[in-house]
């Protein structure tokens, strides 16, 4: 009978001070798990048409994958969302298990391939992650809190850079934020579980805000999103008086 999984990969994630949004990983920094994150992406690839101005993609622990974005199409904007309907990360488990990264105790004490875990999960997952459904939302915005929205994430954006002390931890969510800056293409960092009094723990807060509007559509998540926006943008024009939004966003 097979009683405990032992993964011989570490997913320690690593946390850091979380003010600013941290940079991304790369080929050049050791990134390990660039085939999960090219297949995420490539599911999700919308978020980066041409006409996205902002976004985040999102990778939970235990739920699917998302991104969220801001698109702009002649001077009209609206929030999308986009999640698929099981998360992505199976594709990623299939292989991992085929090579035994991932194994199983057996009544003897012995580490073995999970086979039946393996066998389950070739039966969940259909053969390419195209063929798993999207679940998905749009809501029109107005200009002023789209421009307010935007000026939050470019803000933190040009403010990206890397921590000077860690700790480590498991489990939570990697929030990966990136879009235009000035016009010069696109700019991203990320941030792992943030305090929610931080900087970083704001804009996730808006971020998650934005995303209950998309999906529910509800006056009062608007309201309460134009509120912490406003609120997260005159925190930042305080410290940086270098970019400013255009106009302040109605509640209305």
């Amino acid at each position: 009978m097979l009683r405990k999984i032992f993964i011989l990969i570490s997913l320690t994630q690593f946390a850091y001070a979380s003010e600013n949004l941290e940079p991304e990983d790369s080929q050049f920094s050791g990134e390990i798990m660039g085939g999960y994150t090219h297949l995420v992406l490539n599911y999700l690839s919308a978020a980066y048409s041409d006409d996205a101005v902002v976004r985040l993609i999102g990778f939970p622990s235990f739920s699917p994958e998302y991104a969220l974005w801001v698109e702009r199409k002649e001077e009209k904007y609206q929030i999308i969302y986009q999640s698929p309907e099981m998360q992505l990360w199976g594709y990623q488990m299939i292989p991992m298990m085929e090579q035994g990264a991932v194994q199983v105790m057996n009544d003897e004490g012995e580490f073995v391939k999970d086979e039946e875990g393996l066998a389950e999960l070739e039966s969940k997952y259909p053969k390419t992650p195209e063929e798993i459904p999207r679940k998905s939302c749009s809501k029109k915005i107005d200009k002023d809190l789209a421009e307010q929205i935007i000026f939050v994430w470019q803000e933190m954006l040009l403010e990206t850079k890397y921590p000077r002390d860690m700790t480590m931890g498991l489990d939570g969510e990697t929030y990966h934020f990136s879009g235009s800056v000035n016009g010069f293409g696109n700019y991203a960092g990320k941030v792992w579980s943030p305090n929610p009094k931080s900087r970083t723990g704001k804009l996730v807060e808006i971020a998650y805000l934005m995303t209950d509007y998309c999906l529910k559509g509800k006056r009062k998540i608007r309201k309460e999103l134009v509120k912490k926006t406003e609120s997260f943008v005159n925190q930042l024009k305080s410290t940086n008086k270098s970019m400013q939004p255009t106009a302040n966003a109605s509640a209305d």
